[in-house]
């Protein structure tokens, strides 16, 4: 759950950093997004840790947790790149001076952040637990493949 906020945090500061002008606030609204999206994103997949069969399969396969966070951190960085990321104009607000900021294509920036959210909140690192999860009895009369 850190790693999640934490990675989270950061994506969040570099799609900000080009648009928001505060800093310091800024930094601490990426801060409670980050929080409040890493439990959503738990609470998104309870299943993956409720549901005995899923919870097996997800534990006795931790490639699967490396592979789903670098498809969310490529989903995330392709944003900057793709659709409608580039330079836009934002005119003045509240006293502060035009100005324009490169930005990110929102929708996949978006996508990507969930992304990351879910399969971060959710990871079982290679290592990390195997143990556990080779310890994990089956029922009897049943059988993984």
């Amino acid at each position: 759950m850190v790693v999640c906020g934490a990675l989270l945090f950061v994506d969040g500061l570099v799609a900000f950093s080009s648009v928001a002008t505060e800093g310091a606030f800024t930094a601490l609204a990426v801060a409670v997004i980050a929080a409040i999206t890493t439990i959503a994103a738990l609470i998104v997949g309870l299943p993956l840790r409720l549901v005995p069969g899923l919870r097996r399969v997800w534990l006795r396969h931790p490639l699967v947790t490396v592979v789903a966070v670098a498809v969310s951190i490529v989903v995330a960085v392709t944003a900057w790149f793709v659709g409608e990321a580039g330079v836009q104009h934002f005119t003045s607000f509240q006293g502060m001076p035009a100005y324009e900021a490169y930005v990110p294509d929102w929708p996949v920036a978006i996508t990507g952040w969930f992304l990351l959210a879910v399969t971060s909140a959710h990871a079982w690192w290679p290592g990390a637990r195997l143990e556990e999860a080779a310890s994990m009895p089956i029922a009897p009369g049943r059988c993984l493949r």
